[in-house]
């Protein structure tokens, strides 16, 4: 039977180009790199998927430093390329000063029911304005 496997990561908290955090990655790095000795079912990695917190405050430098000293290597080290990285954002990944200045006060406390929720996602207009303050993780190549 085939089946997918996946490699999860979270919480990197990347705080910009001079947060150094290479012991770590080198380690999770020398770690991908010897899979199929560690299980030999680990050989294939169909995707990646990073679950909160890339950043430490959701600013683009620190994104940028994490797609250079962590995804890329990772991705190569798995021998994946960028889409096939999947990001859902943390709440360090929002801009919270992007957020106090810009963003309506409802988007500024937790969403409280499935109209209101509807009401900022049902249309791009809307769902564009909730998500602005996430638009430093655009991560495109």
């Amino acid at each position: 039977m085939a089946g997918l496997t996946w490699l999860h990561l979270s919480d990197w908290h990347q705080r910009g180009p001079d947060f150094d955090r290479q012991v770590v990655r080198d380690a999770l790095l020398t770690d991908l790199r010897q899979r199929d000795e560690i299980d030999g079912t680990l050989g294939q990695i169909d995707f990646v998927v990073f679950s909160g917190d890339v950043a430490w405050q959701g600013k683009p430098e620190e994104y940028q430093a994490a797609r250079d000293v962590l995804f890329e290597p990772v991705l190569k080290a798995v021998g994946l390329g960028a889409k096939d990285l999947f990001i859902v954002p943390g709440n360090h990944d929002l801009d919270r000063a992007y957020v106090q200045k810009m963003l309506p006060a409802t988007l500024n406390k937790p969403l409280e029911s499935n109209e209101q929720v509807q009401e900022w996602l049902a249309t791009e207009d809307e769902r564009n304005r909730a998500l602005e303050p996430f638009k430093a993780l655009c991560l495109s190549t």
